[in-house]
């Protein structure tokens, strides 16, 4: 039903746009997001993995994005595995992933 003044309804550019900016979020639009997951693990495809100077799944998520090759990465809590945190990047997105506390795991 229009409004006074002859405008149609606010709602439906409204919802276009908050589907429009969904879409980008989640890189349904071919754009890629950064995305990360608590308690996941994804073992396989590592390239590179290396001891973090502190335990920050930051610094971990940071190198893969600075890092062509990578596509998705591993941080490992301190004491888990190692003295220290580490961080494992991958060449591709592996097909298996786990529930596991030891780790926080994303990707492009």
């Amino acid at each position: 039903m229009p409004q006074a003044g002859g405008r149609g309804p606010r709602f439906p550019r409204l919802l276009l746009g908050m589907v429009s900016a969904s879409l980008l979020v989640t890189g349904q639009t071919g754009l890629a997001a950064p995305w990360q997951r608590a308690n996941l693990d994804m073992p396989g495809f590592d390239y590179r993995h290396f001891d973090l100077p502190r335990s920050s799944v930051r610094l971990c998520e940071d190198s893969c994005l600075r890092d062509q090759a990578c596509v998705a990465w591993t941080f490992v809590k301190p004491a888990l595995y190692g003295a220290h945190a580490a961080c494992w990047l991958k060449n591709r997105l592996p097909p298996r992933t786990h529930a596991d506390p030891c780790c926080v795991s994303g990707g492009r």
